[in-house]
C-alpha cells in the first residue's frame, strides 16, 4: 500500500479531511486516535473505533437535521396534543349547538301548545247550534248509509268472456244490461254496489263476499245463456232453493221483465249457483236470453232492447222491496 511521507496511506489523510470537514472535532478525534493506535500496533484496522465514529456520524447528523430519536417522539406527542385539543374544542362546539337548537324547538313547543289551549278552550265555551245541526246531519248521512242497498253482478268479466256467439260475448251484455239497472235503481234513490263496473274478472266467492259485507238487501247476478244443441230462446231465473224470498224475487223480476221484452217465459228454476247459495240475503241469477237463437242474440245486443231488460229488472226489484 501507498504511504506517505509520514508514514501513513494517502486513504486515511484523505478519509481525515473528510471527516474534519464533515464531523469537525469527531473526524479529528478519529484520525489522532487512529495513528496513535497504528504507531503502536501497526497498520492494522480498529473494528471498534470505526463502528464508534459510524455511531457518531449518525447522533451528528441526526442532531444537525432534526432526525433524532427524541425529537420525533417530542414531535408525535404535540401532534397528539393538538388532534385531542382539536376534538375537543368540536365536541364542545357541537353541544352548544345541540343545545341551542333543543331551547328553540321546546320554546316553539310550548307556544303551539299554549296557542293549542287558547283556541280550544274559546272553541269549547261556545257550542254553537250550528254545530248542534252539523251533527244531525251527519247521523242522518250514516243513516243513509244503512238504507236499503242492491248488489248488481254483472257476470264473467276479464279473460272469462262467458259464452259467445262469434263476435257477440257474454260479459259484454251483461256488463251493459248492469249499469243500466245501476242508473235507474240510484235514480229511484237506492244504493247500488257494482261487483264490477268495467271488463275484469273477479272471483265468484269474492262477489257473494262483497254483498255480504255491504249487508245489502237484494242481489241480483246477470247472466246470458246457450244451447249447444237444439232451438231454444226466453228468460229463465234461478234462486237457492233453501231460501223461499229469493223465489218470490225471481217470480217479480220475471213477470216484469216478460211484460217488458215480450219474451218467452222458461219460469222460474232452482239451481246451486255459487252466488245464490254463498249470499245471505235473497239472491237471484237472471239468464237474459240464449245467444244460440239467432234473433235473440240480435236482441241482447241492441241497446234499445237491453234498456228494456233494465226496466224489468228494476220493476221486479222495487216490487220486491215495496211489496
Amino acid at each position: 500500500m501507498y504511504r506517505d511521507a509520514d508514514g501513513y496511506d494517502s486513504g486515511i489523510r484523505k478519509s481525515r479531511y473528510r471527516e474534519d470537514s464533515l464531523f469537525g472535532d469527531y473526524g479529528s478525534s478519529y484520525y489522532r486516535r487512529t495513528r496513535d493506535y497504528r504507531s503502536r500496533n501497526g497498520s492494522g484496522t480498529d473494528e471498534r473505533l470505526r463502528t464508534e465514529v459510524y455511531r457518531r456520524r449518525q447522533e451528528e447528523g441526526e442532531r444537525r437535521t432534526g432526525r433524532s430519536r427524541r425529537a420525533q417522539i417530542r414531535r408525535r406527542r404535540r401532534r397528539r396534543r393538538r388532534i385531542r385539543i382539536a376534538m375537543v374544542l368540536g365536541m364542545y362546539i357541537l353541544l352548544l349547538a345541540a343545545a341551542a337548537a333543543g331551547i328553540v324547538g321546546i320554546g316553539k313547543g310550548i307556544q303551539t301548545i299554549v296557542h293549542a289551549f287558547h283556541n280550544e278552550e274559546s272553541t269549547g265555551e261556545n257550542l254553537t247550534e250550528e254545530n248542534a245541526e252539523s251533527t244531525v246531519i251527519a247521523d242522518d248521512a250514516s243513516q243513509a248509509e244503512q238504507t236499503v242497498q242492491v248488489v248488481v253482478d254483472a257476470g264473467h268479466g276479464g279473460n272469462d268472456q262467458g259464452t259467445s256467439h262469434q263476435n257477440v260475448l257474454e260479459k259484454d251484455i251483461n256488463l251493459a244490461v248492469a249499469l243500466k239497472v245501476q242508473n235507474l235503481l240510484e235514480k229511484e234513490g237506492y244504493t247500488v254496489l257494482m261487483t264490477r263496473d268495467s271488463d275484469v274478472k273477479i272471483d265468484n266467492y269474492e262477489r257473494a263476499e262483497m254483498a255480504n259485507e255491504a249487508k245489502a238487501q237484494v242481489f241480483v247476478s246477470i247472466h246470458c245463456n246457450y244451447l249447444e244443441s237444439g232451438e231454444a230462446d226466453g228468460i229463465e231465473i234461478y234462486y237457492d232453493s233453501g231460501k223461499t224470498e229469493a223465489g218470490s224475487l225471481a217470480s217479480r223480476i220475471l213477470k216484469a221483465m216478460l211484460a217488458k221484452t215480450g219474451a218467452r217465459d222458461r219460469g222460474v228454476r232452482t239451481e246451486d249457483f255459487i252466488v245464490t247459495r254463498e249470499t245471505d240475503m235473497p239472491s237471484v241469477l237472471i239468464e237474459l236470453g240464449y245467444l244460440n237463437d239467432s234473433q235473440e242474440r240480435q236482441n241482447l245486443a241492441s241497446s234499445s232492447y237491453q234498456d228494456k231488460l233494465a226496466e224489468g229488472i228494476v220493476e221486479g226489484i222495487l216490487s220486491f222491496l215495496n211489496g
